[in-house]
């Protein structure tokens, strides 16, 4: 019976370490965004988005609220973070953690922001 149970534990705690997320590095997330689009939610506003990124560090927004598009600016901070910033001013920089199917932005490691998936290239044309 105890050996069932540590063999229980064992699976559970593999399970969810394949569950939980990785956590994306400098280089992996300018791979993972440079020439590429994603689509998903801001979870703590509670909208949708669509972004494309360009390698220059342009990035161009949409959003369900009021469908305008919008020129920000990208790039990875010193210590390796995701930066997102606004053109009128403001903005972030936070983590992005990968689990299985989708992508997680989360500022000062604990506020959890954004969820979204990748798509290649333009997907959306803006």
């Amino acid at each position: 019976m105890k050996k069932t149970i540590s063999y229980i534990i064992l699976l559970y705690i593999v399970w969810s370490g394949s569950a939980i997320a990785d956590k994306l590095n400098g280089k992996d997330i300018k791979l993972l965004l440079s020439g590429n689009s994603i689509q998903g939610e801001h979870t703590k506003k509670g909208f949708s988005f669509k972004h494309f990124y360009k390698d220059d560090g342009t990035a161009i927004s949409i959003n369900d609220r009021d469908n305008e598009k919008r020129q920000r600016t990208w790039t990875v901070g010193e210590g390796g973070e995701f930066c997102y910033k606004k053109n009128e001013g403001g903005g972030f920089c936070a983590t992005i953690y990968r689990d299985a199917v989708t992508h997680k932005v989360f500022k000062n490691n604990s506020k959890h922001i954004w969820t979204f998936t990748v798509l290649p290239g333009n997907a959306f044309k803006l």
